[in-house]
């Protein structure tokens, strides 16, 4: 396609790069794309790629064209679409789409998208996540050792010298960098489940409901809290069809704390939260983007509208000491820890999020059966 600029380029990378017609014809892709489906670059190329998809996808495309060229050109981040791709030898492939629409200048219409593998790209992820837990679980032990000679003398000085008020104070000084040093320490062993939290068998949808009643001085009065969706979730429950799951109440007070903390950053103040829990039965393809094992799961969800994360920002969420705050605003250990804390559940998080509408937080926890 000769008017697009760095074409070669994009034909060596290894990201699967493709380009739509205002007809829904493919008139451009890459190697990879066409590696990313199984087939060659002219066998995908001059067609509506229909036989790329599952039926469903496929039956919406025609419309999903029509609508996206029919409006104003904009841009839809990470979020926007997932599609169920069709491997040539019959594998089915999740994926995610980041597209964008542009006019050249003869004033024809094109739709560019960039593709990602999703169970390959969440794989990277925990990859990336378990690599750098190994890594500051190591450092959190020799950091812990070092802290605790530091703790221990200034506690008995503090004890010697408890008539000389200038040493007392100073002393306290040192104990109480000490005490929040081991505190951030032990946040970083939580992350890389060195230290486990201690769970029991209780009933989730409660369990949120006590931590909000903890929480609620900390909420301001221009939040609102949305708690309808567990309302008709817990309606539809008895004793045969429970929510219980093995969790720790504390910690799961340090998650929502965590989240409310952020949310209420994103939404400068001011807002809605919604929280909400639904059963789902996590086959196979979904576990293996989850990391987690097939079966019967509780998907907590927090949702915010806040301002939303760029696709940078949201790729290193997860991350300990990854923060979008100013120094001294934060350590950059709130949601490693929220992730440490599921993982050790045996559960698994996503996170969705778009500029100007908000973000989704998704907690997958192992249901209890009987």
């Amino acid at each position: 396609m000769k008017n697009l600029d760095l074409s070669q380029l994009i034909d060596d990378i290894e990201t699967p790069v493709a380009v739509w017609d205002d007809r829904g014809i493919f008139v451009y892709l890459n190697e990879a794309f066409a590696k990313l489906f199984g087939y060659e670059v002219d066998e995908i190329l001059g067609t509506e790629g229909f036989f790329l998809f599952d039926k469903k996808t496929a039956d919406m495309l025609p419309q999903y064209h029509q609508k996206v060229f029919n409006e104003p050109v904009f841009f839809e981040s990470f979020r926007a679409r997932l599609w169920q791709g069709l491997h040539k030898d019959g594998d089915v492939i999740s994926l995610r789409m980041r597209a964008k629409s542009q006019i050249n200048d003869k004033g024809q219409k094109y739709r560019i998208a960039i593709v990602q593998n999703v169970i390959q790209a969440e794989n990277m992820q925990v990859q990336k996540l378990e690599s750098l837990g190994r890594m500051a679980g190591g450092v959190a032990h020799e950091i812990n050792n070092l802290l605790q000679p530091g703790l221990l003398l200034s506690e008995t000085l503090m004890e010697k010298f408890k008539e000389d008020e200038d040493s007392i104070e100073a002393l306290k000084v040192i104990y109480e960098s000490n005490f929040k040093a081991r505190e951030i320490v032990r946040d970083i062993l939580v992350f890389t489940r060195e230290e486990e939290t201690r769970t029991e068998l209780l009933s989730l949808s409660q369990t949120v409901e006590q931590s909000l009643v903890f929480l609620s001085s900390i909420i301001p009065v221009e939040v609102i809290i949305n708690t309808d969706p567990i309302e008709r979730f817990k309606a539809t429950l008895d004793e045969k069809n429970h929510d219980r799951v093995w969790v720790d109440k504390n910690a799961v007070t340090q998650i929502i704390a965590n989240l409310v903390n952020n949310a209420i950053d994103a939404m400068n103040g001011r807002g809605c939260i919604t929280l909400n829990i639904e059963k789902e039965r996590i086959g196979l393809e979904h576990a293996n983007m989850l990391s987690i094992k097939p079966g019967r799961y509780l998907n907590f969800q927090f949702s915010d509208d806040g301002e939303g994360m760029k696709p940078e920002i949201l790729a290193s969420v997860f991350e300990p000491f990854f923060t979008t705050k100013k120094v001294g605003e934060g350590t950059g250990l709130g949601l490693s820890v929220v992730y440490g804390i599921i993982r050790s559940w045996h559960g698994s998080v996503r996170v969705e999020s778009e500029v100007g509408i908000g973000t989704t937080f998704s907690f997958y926890i192992p249901q209890e059966t009987d």
